[in-house]
């Protein structure tokens, strides 16, 4: 699935609320990029890996990632400035618990 909702920065928490799913869980699409792994570092550069799309949409090179609505399970390269994690606003993570 892909999101275009029109925002143009992160959506705000409960912004759909009609979308729960049938356990209560909400915002399970988003429009900001999933950090789904680890930072990486082969030698030269650092890099993340990202999944699904974003609002954002860079247009001054493609060595950006590239933002706008995209397929959950499309994964790009993000890369770092430092081996410690970046600030962006674009970029977000799910927090999950095994169900009891």
């Amino acid at each position: 699935s892909k999101c275009n909702n029109g925002f143009d920065r992160p959506t705000p928490v409960n912004a759909f609320s009609k979308g729960k799913s049938p356990f209560k869980v909400e915002d399970l699409v988003g429009n900001v990029w999933q950090l789904v792994n680890d930072v990486y570092d082969n030698g030269s550069y650092y890099f993340g890996i990202i999944r699904g799309g974003s609002y954002y949409k860079p247009t001054s090179s493609w060595w950006y990632v590239q933002g706008g609505p995209q397929s959950l399970d499309r994964t790009q390269m993000l890369l770092m400035v430092s081996p410690g994690f970046d600030r962006n606003a674009t970029i977000g993570f799910r927090c999950v618990k095994d169900a009891e």
